[in-house]
């Protein structure tokens, strides 16, 4: 049987509230709270600084769990998932703390992804692509080298068009771009991030809303559940619950299960195939999700 949470007066006591302890874990490590007007001092003097919080999604989630704001599956399917709860077991793991890390995972997940507003890339974002590009026609003998202004190997061009001009700019010549990339990067290598506010910061794109592929959703929450089973050791020695069952401990498989047990993905295929999950996550890796959560 899957422990109720409780309901706390105080919102702030949520992060010491027993049933959420993998909840808080996750939630400071990935979404912390910061105080960007945070005050202190070093060596007598005052400076402001950007002080990193604990993070405010256990009592966001727990404040939408119990307003009815997160579809929940019945409890007992998830209990009844008895290869799932057998490799909780395996893995020591509070099958209760567990269903409630799903589900918050699985909540920001959708917030994240689900009828979002988008954020423009950064300046250094869209400068470090450009820069991406002319490497793909820099002889390799020559991309390591600080100042090397040498012939670019193939055709390119870069076009540079002010709206409603009939004149747009077109470079075509390989040593005036092979020029322009040695400025950018150099620019680029001068400006760490932590001084660099400009080049850093992201404005939203406030003209419409859009919902993400379902596979990166998926990818989402594979990357949250995933580091948090990192510290976590299978015990090889605990019987499965039914006479010839083996208990899974694979890490991926479980992260997969619990796609399909939190209803984040009714695809059996996550629950059945041990390579499902990995198969479709092939081709993705390090999606940059640029996006405004809707719930958190």
């Amino acid at each position: 049987m899957i422990e109720m949470l409780p309901i706390c007066e105080n919102e702030l006591a949520y992060k010491d509230e027993p049933l959420l302890e993998y909840v808080v874990k996750v939630a400071n490590h990935f979404w912390p709270s910061y105080d960007t007007d945070a005050v202190v001092i070093v060596n007598g003097t005052e400076h402001n600084e950007i002080v990193r919080l604990d993070s405010t999604v256990p009592e966001i989630f727990a404040d939408r769990f119990h307003n009815g704001n997160i579809h929940i599956l019945d409890n007992n399917e998830y209990l009844r998932l008895i290869e799932l709860q057998d490799t909780l077991r395996a893995f020591n793991l509070n099958p209760s703390k567990f269903w409630y890390l799903g589900l918050c995972i699985r909540d920001v997940v959708i917030g994240q992804t689900r009828d979002v507003y988008s954020f423009y890339p950064s300046h250094r974002k869209q400068i470090e692509a450009l820069l991406a590009e002319i490497e793909k026609l820099i002889p390799e003998r020559y991309k390591n080298k600080e100042r090397s202004y040498c012939s670019l190997d193939g055709e390119a061009e870069l076009t540079f068009i002010v709206k409603g001009s009939k004149h747009p700019i077109k470079i075509t010549d390989n040593g005036t771009i092979r020029i322009l990339y040695q400025v950018l990067r150099d620019f680029l290598s001068k400006r760490s991030t932590s001084d660099s506010e400009l080049l850093d910061s992201a404005l939203l794109d406030l003209s419409e809303t859009n919902s993400l592929a379902q596979i990166k959703q998926v990818y989402l929450f594979n990357h949250f559940l995933s580091w948090f089973l990192n510290d976590f050791t299978a015990d090889k020695t605990i019987k499965a619950s039914k006479d010839g069952w083996q208990i899974s401990c694979d890490k991926r498989f479980l992260v997969s299960r619990m796609i399909y047990a939190t209803g984040l993905v009714r695809n059996r295929k996550y629950y059945d195939n041990q390579d499902f999950l990995k198969n479709n996550l092939k081709s993705y890796k390090d999606i940059d999700i640029s996006t405004l959560n809707n719930y958190y």
